[in-house]
């Protein structure tokens, strides 16, 4: 079972406020009048989203009873549950949890695991230097059908990056180009899913 393998807390504490940030270039290019206006209106969406509060919790497939009426009393919005619960569960059993949650307004959130399955780490490039493309095909088809669940509110990116063990020569300063082999990815895969669902919540942790 790869979730049980992981030491990751989850929960045991809220996590607090999915955040964004806006990347100011003096160097740009001048806009359009309509892209200014596009931007300004994605300014305040954001702007907007960090002034809201969301409480969320990390669930392991293994919790298979949630309590979504006593978590929505107390004030959590949005949960993340592990993508194990796909291959634990029916589509059926995982539907069932979505609908459940969003009846209590709660969001669910696919936390999917993304070059870490299992030890060994997945690495992005190989010691030669040569991008996982064949991984990252697999992958991206991987969430792509989580894009396709129905009342899915996100896919959060999990371990989207190197193990960071210098010992095995698994960290982005051993690796050139690995960095961007990474964002190739992020690249591949977000613009898949936006295909099939354009409205999804896409979030990552390192």
């Amino acid at each position: 079972n790869n979730e049980d393998s992981q030491c990751v807390n989850n929960d045991e504490e809220a996590y607090d406020n999915f955040s964004c940030s806006i990347n100011e270039d003096e160097n740009e290019s001048i806009i359009t009048e309509n892209e200014e206006t596009v931007l300004s209106e994605n300014e305040d969406a954001i702007f907007n989203e960090l002034n809201s509060t969301h409480y969320a919790y990390w669930t392991w497939s293994s919790d298979n009873y949630t309590d979504f009426p006593e978590l929505s009393k107390r004030g959590v919005t949005d949960i993340l549950l592990n993508y194990y619960a796909f291959k634990r569960f029916s589509p059926e059993y995982v539907d069932a949890y979505i609908a459940g949650a969003r009846e209590q307004g709660i969001n669910v959130h696919i936390w999917a695991q993304i070059f870490y399955k299992e030890d060994p780490w997945i690495r992005p490039i190989d010691r030669q230097g040569n991008v996982n493309y064949k991984f990252f095909d697999e992958k991206t088809a991987e969430l792509e059908y989580y894009a396709s669940v129905k009342g899915l509110a996100g896919i959060h990116y999990d371990y989207l990056r190197f193990s960071g063990s210098e010992k095995y020569d698994n960290t982005a300063w051993q690796n050139p180009g690995g960095k961007e082999a990474i964002t190739y990815f992020v690249k591949q895969s977000t613009e898949a899913i936006r295909k099939i669902n354009p409205d999804l919540i896409i979030s990552a942790a390192l």
